[in-house]
Parts: structure tokens; C-alpha cells; sequence
């Protein structure tokens, strides 16, 4: 991973793969000032620039011929390597040590129904995050 700074838009993470730059679009997206990023990306970026999209994991398919696993099995796997939480209230959640070590962001939102209020939390795997538990992935599953 590289670091793009620029003195008037900041730092931006950059992912090498394939010999080809990715520019971390939710930073981009923020710096550009969409309110809504997941949109924005959606709507301006072709699924071919997307790293995501190159090097994710696609629940239920297995595109690159490398990792047979979908969603159940990811997040036990995660759960099992000690990623993320198994307890009732906070399970699949990310532990902090890996929120601090940067291959997870969190967001907290109140969400009010007729029960009352209560925090939901949404958890995300950072750029670096994605790399990182692909490669941890391929070596524990791929044979």
C-alpha cells in the first residue's frame, strides 16, 4: 500500500494490484464532499476500476478459482480466527484491536422503532483490511 498526499486534498491511501493504482474511492468520495459515498461510488465508478470487485470475496461464487467459501462460512472463519466477536449482543463484530490496527471501521447510528431506541453498529473491512484477510484467507483455506 502506498500513500498519495496532496496539500489540497489530503492523504489518500493507494492499493497496488495487477500493476494497477486503486485510489481508496471512500476517501475520494469525502473529499469530493458526497454525502452519501456507497452512492457516489456506485453511480461514477465502472465495476472493472473497483478493487473490490477484482479481489473481493463474492459470497456464493467462486470467481478466481482459489477460495470455495460464502458468507456463513466467512464469517465463521472470522469468528474463528478471533476477527470478530461471538457473544450474543456483540457478535460479528470487529474486535478493537483490529478497528485500532486499521482493517475495520465501524460506523453507529440510533435506530428508533416502536420498542424505542438503540445503537446499531455497521462494521466495514478497509482497503487494507480487504488485502490483508484475502491473503490470511488463501493461506488457511487454499491448499
Amino acid at each position: 500500500m502506498k500513500v498519495f498526499t496532496h496539500r489540497t486534498f489530503g492523504v489518500i491511501n493507494v492499493v497496488m494490484f495487477n500493476s494497477k493504482e486503486y485510489f481508496d474511492a471512500i476517501s475520494v468520495t469525502r473529499i469530493l464532499g458526497y454525502a452519501n459515498r456507497h452512492d457516489a461510488i456506485n453511480k461514477h465508478c465502472n465495476k472493472e476500476g473497483v478493487l473490490l470487485q477484482e479481489i473481493g470475496i463474492e459470497c456464493g461464487e467462486n470467481r478466481s478459482g482459489d477460495i470455495d467459501i460464502g458468507r456463513n462460512r466467512l464469517y465463521s472463519w472470522l469468528r474463528d480466527k478471533g476477527y470478530l466477536m461471538k457473544s450474543n449482543q456483540e457478535r460479528n463484530n470487529p474486535k478493537q484491536r483490529y478497528i485500532e490496527s486499521g482493517l475495520f471501521k465501524v460506523r453507529e447510528r440510533i435506530v428508533t422503532n416502536r420498542k424505542g431506541a438503540k445503537v446499531v453498529v455497521t462494521p466495514f473491512i478497509t482497503c487494507k483490511g480487504q488485502l490483508y484477510l484475502l491473503d490470511a484467507i488463501k493461506k488457511d483455506l487454499v491448499r
